[in-house]
């Protein structure tokens, strides 16, 4: 009817304040269907109702892009298919487990196997149990038969058959933020020399690569500034990450064997000869709070340039 209102623009507007206290949202009508609040000082989480389409049923452009909202993403938000627009860029927001500072941290991940073939390459056993591997495997599989299949075109450059562990949900979100918790953020943190609490997930896939269906993945380099690939079965020949400047190829078979490494590395997935390969692919932002870490991001990023890497 007339008088309601449908968008609202307050995009560079000084806002400030937690976008997450309670009672902030109340004021925003259930008519709303364009909400830009892009490059104030807000601060806080994004709120759940703002995906959910019995509160907001005609939401379909959010920007709160710039910003210092910081924690982690509702899972709503990663299976929300009614936006035409959700910028979140800018912020620290991720869709997965990400420890707080002061948090208590397992210190288990120190007695791991571990080598370091190259600066900024690690490559870690027994990341993940066997078993874990499998359940792993298992979910997506079971995911994938009930949903239409695998996703090929997630990422636009260098496309990828996987599903993506934030749209899934359920169970497999759940499995994975435990092992993120446990084993994989401790490990990033350990490994790099970074605060755990500095780092968080911006992307977390399941991807697969098949004799009959894709088999590798050209040569490329990561957005994110740390990257992992556990190993999650041993069914096939062939595979491995290939390091193109480094002039390596680590191509792991124990399930649960973990390759981490410098985003900003130029490398490639290689071909499988035989069988299905099962990876879980990790793509880590580093947002450093103290000066010490800042260093040590500029150290690790500078070490990739100095090898023609960026």
């Amino acid at each position: 009817s007339d008088g309601e209102i449908t968008a609202l623009e307050l995009s560079q507007n000084n806002l400030n304040g937690r976008l997450d206290e309670k009672d902030v949202l109340k004021a925003l009508p259930p008519t709303i269907e364009q909400l830009w609040l892009s490059e104030n000082q807000l601060s806080g989480n994004l709120p759940q109702e703002l995906a959910d389409p019995s509160r907001f049923p005609n939401l379909t452009i959010l920007d709160v892009g710039s910003n210092q909202l910081k924690g982690a993403l509702h899972p709503s938000f990663a299976r929300a298919t009614h936006f035409s627009w959700f910028d979140i860029t800018g912020n620290e927001l991720t869709s997965y487990f990400r420890y707080k500072e002061n948090d208590i941290v397992s210190e288990s991940v120190t007695s791991n196997s571990s080598s370091s073939p190259k600066p900024n390459i690690h490559v870690v056993e027994s990341v993940l149990t066997r078993e874990a591997c499998q359940n792993l495997i298992d979910l997506a599989i079971q995911y994938t038969k009930e949903n239409g299949g695998w996703e090929t075109d997630r990422h636009r450059d260098y496309k990828t058959t996987d599903i993506d562990a934030a749209v899934v949900g359920g169970d497999l979100l759940a499995v994975c933020n435990d092992h993120l918790k446990q084993s994989l953020l401790p490990m990033l943190s350990h490994l790099f020399d970074l605060p755990i609490s500095d780092l968080a997930l911006e992307d977390l896939f399941l991807a697969k690569y098949c004799i009959d269906e894709q088999r590798s993945l050209p040569a490329h380099r990561d957005g994110s500034e740390l990257s992992f690939v556990i190993t999650l079965n041993d069914a096939f020949q062939g595979g491995g990450t290939q390091f193109i400047h480094d002039k390596i190829t680590l191509a792991p078979k124990t399930p649960g064997t973990g390759v981490f490494f410098c985003g900003r590395l130029l490398h490639a997935g290689v071909e499988i000869t035989e069988g299905t390969r099962y990876i879980l692919a990790g793509f880590v932002r580093v947002y450093p709070s103290t000066p010490e870490a800042c260093t040590k991001l500029k150290e690790i990023i500078e070490s990739c340039k100095s090898k023609g890497d960026s």
